[in-house]
This record gives C-alpha cells, structure tokens and sequence, in this order.
C-alpha cells in the first residue's frame, strides 16, 4: 500500500489544481490535507470500487452488456382493410350512341305529342275567339239593350271545343315554356356528345339536333297565341 500513497498524492494535486477555480483556497487545502491524512482509507475505498467495477463487467459477459429482447404486446392491433373497388373503363363510344338514342326516344315518345296536343289547344282557343269575334260583329246593329245583353251572355259562354283549364300548369302559356325548356336540354345534351373521331355518331348527333329543332321551330311559332 505505501507503493501506491505517492500515485494518491499526485492525483490529489491534480485533482485540486483542476477545482481551484471553482473553490475557495481554505475549503481546497483542507480536503487535500484531510485526504492524505486518510490515504489508507482513500485507498481502500478506491481499490474496493475497482474491485465491484470489475466483477460485474465480468459477470454481464465481458463487459458487453445484453440488449433486452422486446416482449410482444398483448393487444391486439386490428387494422381496417378497405376494398379496392374496380375501376370499370368508361366506353365512350357507347356513351355517346346512347345518349343520341336516349334523346331521340324522349323527343318521340314524350315531347312531339306534347307539341301536337299544345297546337291543336292553340287551335281550338283561337276558334273560340274568332266565333265570339263573330257573334259580336253579328248583333253590332242591333238595341243597346239587347247588344248589352248579348255581351254578358257571350262574355261568361266558353269558347266551342277550347280546352278548360282548371289551373296555370293546364294552361297553354305553361306548357309552351315548359316545353321551350324541355327541348333546349335536349340540345344542350347533344352538345356534349364526343363523336370520338367516328362519322357515323357525328351523322346521327347532326340529324338528331335537326328532328329537336324542328319541334323548337313548332313551339316558337306559337309564342304570339298562347295564353
């Protein structure tokens, strides 16, 4: 042990040289000579934790210490699967011939009768007013008093054959700009027909926008008589 008191001394003074900024000079100097006043037991104490270093190093498998092998976890993890929905490709060609037939469809089926039905009611309110026109024109010469007459009761008579309308939807005012309406979607739908490139939907897009603008033409014609 006397062997290693010189070693003990000479690390104190290193030790002390290295604190000196941080420590007063009493406070130093009386752990340095407290220190060399105990140097067997520094010593000791020093060996002993060498000692216990040593030891356990060796015992935790020269000095590599043993990664801990993760537990897996009790719970469970529940992931949500999504299924994939199959994206079906969009024939263009066969969109573009089914929109041209589904127009020529409802313009057949739907909107040229509802045309026809419209100018034969035109018709028949004309009629009306012509025959009322008539009678007026009829009886012009005769008494104020029996003139009169025949105006009230020519006024509350309803035109022959005109169609009596129970509400504004019957009327053929509603009607005309409903179907003005109807049959400009119907070009507005053609519009967005793609011939893709292929004359035979360009002809038929071509001749279906003409069939449409023939009943617009019929619809127009009535604008001045609808009531």
């Amino acid at each position: 042990m006397d062997v290693m008191v010189p070693y003990l001394y000479n690390s104190i003074d290193k030790a002390a040289s290295l604190a000196s900024p941080y420590v007063s000079p009493e406070k130093l100097d009386q752990v340095c000579r407290w220190l060399k006043q105990h140097d067997e037991a520094v010593l000791y104490s020093t060996l002993g934790a060498l000692v216990l270093g040593t030891l356990y190093l060796a015992s935790s498998g020269n000095g590599k210490t043993k990664k801990r092998s993760k537990k897996p976890s009790s719970k469970k993890s529940y992931q949500v699967k999504v299924k994939k929905e199959k994206v079906v490709p969009v024939d263009r060609v066969k969109q573009s011939y089914d929109t041209i037939n589904s127009v020529k469809d409802e313009l057949k089926n739907v909107f040229t009768p509802q045309v026809d039905q419209l100018e034969k009611d035109v018709e028949r309110e004309l009629a009306g007013k012509k025959e009322i026109e008539g009678k007026k024109n009829k009886h012009k010469k005769k008494k104020a008093g029996s003139k009169n007459k025949l105006k009230e009761h020519t006024s509350n008579e309803a035109p022959e054959g005109a169609a009596k309308t129970s509400s504004y939807k019957d009327s053929t005012k509603y009607r005309y700009l409903y179907l003005n309406e109807a049959l400009l979607k119907l070009l507005m739908r053609l519009d967005g027909v793609e011939t893709q490139g292929i004359e035979d939907i360009r002809v038929q897009r071509k001749a279906t926008i003409k069939l449409v603008q023939e009943q617009c033409k019929r619809v127009d014609a009535l604008k001045d008589y609808v009531n």
